[in-house]
């Protein structure tokens, strides 16, 4: 009896030595960081949800390690919101102690939605990165997980999310870029990347016809409508003729933007989807195919007063072509 008691004491001796070592590692620096990662905190963010973020974002090794850390300091009332840097070997009491005493560092960047590359280019240069910096972070690579569904020579355009970040005001144009991505990554969640592949569409073409269906219409409520109408003709392999792809392509060639623009983006003169997204998507935008309305329409078109107008006939789109003095789709 004595010499299984003895046993019995030397394993719980053992276990809390190997438990004791297992948090102090989860209290150490994440060995596998190699970049600065950024953290939002929010207003009224509670300790755990920023434990999360954290672990997340790669800055610690165990979301719930901290949080009982931060407790064991008597600290979780007061981590302070705002934007912050953690560098890669930071480890959980100097990552606790820049949340406590608020050492934040904020330059704040909107991405408009519905966005080109050129057009989020100059948003950059005019949050202060130099161009220089912005034409390589635009077209070198990243090791995000988004990017695994861009094609190997495809540009970022489409996979920029349209938001507002908060960035180190001592960032690097592709420390912006980063986040961005990671950003987009977030919006492109299982379920929704499964309902584009319900559509026919790989995560690439979603994105593409999302990025037509976000120039096509301004308002969200219509989008579900639009999307409906580019998939029934994707099935029937017709022409989408959407007027944002050959202004877009004209952008591109710098030409004058017409139906009659020669390139592969112009869905006038080609079948099938451009060869890639043509703005920032919204999250809507993306719903909108990855849930189109169950409709008969076939036709649309938008008037100068920016109202959307649907048929089931090219007789009666025509008329309201007529009627409203505008082109459709």
């Amino acid at each position: 009896m004595k010499k299984i008691i003895i046993i019995a004491f030397v394993i719980l001796v053992a276990g809390a030595g190997v438990g004791s070592w297992w948090v102090y590692r989860q209290l150490q620096p994440v060995a596998s960081a190699e970049e600065d990662s950024y953290v939002v905190v929010p207003d009224g963010a509670t300790a755990g949800e920023v434990a999360n973020t954290l672990e997340e974002e790669g800055v610690v090794p165990s979301e719930t390690v901290f949080y009982f850390y931060t407790r064991y300091r008597g600290q979780t009332a007061n981590i302070k919101s705002g934007f912050y840097r953690f560098g890669p070997n930071q480890t959980a009491a100097q990552v606790l102690e820049k949340l406590t005493r608020g050492q934040v560092q904020n330059k704040v960047v909107r991405i408009p939605s519905g966005a080109d590359l050129g057009e989020i280019s100059t948003v950059l240069a005019k949050n202060g990165f130099k161009r220089a910096n912005i034409r390589t972070a635009l077209n070198r690579d990243y090791q995000v997980r988004v990017l695994d569904f861009k094609p190997q020579r495809a540009s970022l355009e489409g996979y920029l999310y349209p938001d507002t970040y908060h960035i180190s005001a001592n960032a690097q144009a592709a420390d912006m870029v980063r986040m961005i991505l990671k950003n987009t990554g977030k919006h492109l969640t299982s379920r929704l990347r499964s309902q584009w592949q319900a559509q026919g569409l790989s995560v690439h073409e979603g994105l593409t016809l999302s990025s037509i269906v976000q120039k096509e219409v301004a308002k969200p409520k219509q989008r579900a409508k639009v999307a409906q109408v580019f998939l029934d003709r994707l099935k029937n392999e017709q022409p989408l003729e959407a007027d944002p792809t050959f202004q877009y392509a004209a952008r591109k060639l710098g030409v004058e933007a017409s139906p009659e623009v020669d390139s592969p983006y112009n869905t006038y003169q080609n079948t099938g989807l451009p060869p890639g997204p043509i703005a920032s998507v919204t999250q809507d935008a993306m719903q909108a195919v990855a849930q189109p309305a169950d409709t008969e329409y076939r036709f649309f078109v938008t008037g100068e007063e920016g109202v959307t107008r649907f048929a089931e006939t090219r007789d009666q789109h025509q008329r309201y072509i007529q009627k409203y003095g505008v082109s459709g789709s």
